[in-house]
């Protein structure tokens, strides 16, 4: 009987045993879903991404966009456009001298509006986007078609004494915060060589 009571108590230690060792596996388990989920929380963001520069070719400007994008030629040499290799992401500024107006848009309202009517943007959301070669500017987050690439983008609108200017950003399918901050360094990146 002893024998029996001893055995009792050694296979109901054991079992504690295994009932503790289990649920300190499950604790060890959840903690590392967290982990695993805070990793994945964190990389939301997206990677900053390096800039390299965009010089205008009549050298009229330069503007620093994704180093990874290739230059497209757009037939004009005052508009800069580059995109990453599958046409997924890109960016373009177009440049328009007010000598070439000619007096036809007088203020970047009228120059926003033109802008506008020419390429699809939605859902527009003001931004906060800093460069001291403009006068006046605005920018935007927003849904965009831009040559046939449909996503999000940002949008911004410069005006100096020169010229007016857009610059724009486009990605198939849902920015990242980090591409909404990337676009902010390449509107103050943009440098007006022109005079």
């Amino acid at each position: 009987m002893i024998d029996t009571i001893v055995a009792y108590e050694s296979v109901s230690k054991l079992m504690k045993c295994k009932v503790h060792e289990e649920e300190e596996m499950k604790k060890i388990r959840v903690l590392a879903a967290i982990m695993m989920i805070a990793v994945m929380l964190m990389g939301c963001g997206g990677k900053e991404i390096a800039l390299k520069d965009f010089p205008a070719g009549d050298g009229s400007y330069s503007i620093q966009m994704n180093e990874d994008w290739i230059v497209e030629d757009m037939g004009d040499d005052s508009w800069v456009a580059a995109f990453n290799e599958i046409g997924s992401e890109g960016g373009m500024v177009m440049q328009f001298t007010k000598e070439m107006l000619q007096g036809s848009i007088t203020d970047l309202a009228g120059f926003k509006e033109i802008v506008e009517s020419s390429y699809v943007m939605t859902d527009l959301e003001a931004i906060e986007v800093s460069n001291a070669a403009f006068t006046n500017s605005e920018a935007y987050t927003c849904g965009m078609n831009v040559d046939n690439l449909s996503g999000e983008g940002c949008v911004a609108y410069g005006e100096t004494d020169y010229a007016f200017y857009v610059i724009l950003t486009v990605k198939g399918g849902t920015q990242t915060d980090a591409e909404v901050e990337s676009f902010k360094q390449v509107v103050a990146s943009f440098t007006e060589t022109a005079q």
